[in-house]
């Protein structure tokens, strides 16, 4: 079977953004990559949360659809502090918030994020062009740091046992408006006593929320329900 050329033009830009990309300085952590691609790989619905995925690694957020939004962060450290930049816990005017926090610990028998998007691909199965989405922003997001993103490796059922959600307004913020000749602030956030939500009820807050929360058991919120 023969290649037309307009195939095979477009093969070749491919191959030629993958080596521009592989030469460039990543734009993520590979602890934050390995965050984002946790929570596709636990979503109920993979293709709902990598076409809610950030087409450009720099967004405010790492997930948006709708009005929806959703900001993961992870830590190595023993207390749940993360960083935020000060628009991202800002009240928005319409829809809805989360941040999802995972603690990690890295360990040689755990999973790397080549692994991740390997598990992430079964599950998308004949869908192609998800699929390529998803190798794209992972290779972009890496850039010149895609060696370590075969070397580190964290292990999968703590960081998911570890897993807990939070309405963007919870969180504690630095509050605006800031003045005008400020024009970027972050902070780190300690969440220990913040309270935060079930599965089911981040589930419930939206359309891409609903597809991105994990389908199997999840710890319980520490906050009840309003009737």
């Amino acid at each position: 079977m023969f290649c037309d050329g307009d195939e095979v033009e477009r093969a070749l830009d491919r191959l030629v953004s993958l080596f521009r990309c592989l030469s460039k300085p990543g734009v993520r952590t590979v602890e934050g990559l390995w965050g984002e691609l946790a929570m596709i790989s636990w979503a109920s619905d993979p293709a709902i949360a990598v076409a809610a995925w950030h087409s450009e690694p720099r967004a405010l957020y790492d997930f948006s659809g709708h009005t929806d939004r959703l900001e993961v962060k992870s830590t190595l450290k023993k207390v749940r502090e993360h960083s935020f930049n000060v628009d991202q816990t800002a009240s928005a005017d319409d829809g809805t918030t989360l941040v999802a926090s995972l603690m990690l610990t890295a360990g040689e028998h755990g999973t790397s994020i080549f692994q991740l998007v390997e598990t992430i691909g079964e599950r998308l199965g004949g869908a192609s062009e998800v699929r390529s989405r998803l190798e794209a922003i992972v290779i972009e997001t890496l850039g010149e740091g895609w060696r370590d993103a075969g070397v580190v490796r964290f292990l999968l059922e703590p960081a998911r046992a570890s897993l807990r959600l939070y309405d963007a307004r919870t969180i504690p913020r630095i509050r605006c408006p800031l003045p005008p000749e400020i024009k970027e602030i972050r902070y780190v956030a300690d969440l220990s006593t913040t309270p935060s939500l079930g599965i089911d009820m981040a589930r419930r807050r939206g359309l891409v929320f609903d597809g991105m929360m994990p389908g199997d058991a999840a710890p319980a919120s520490n906050v009840r329900e309003a009737p």
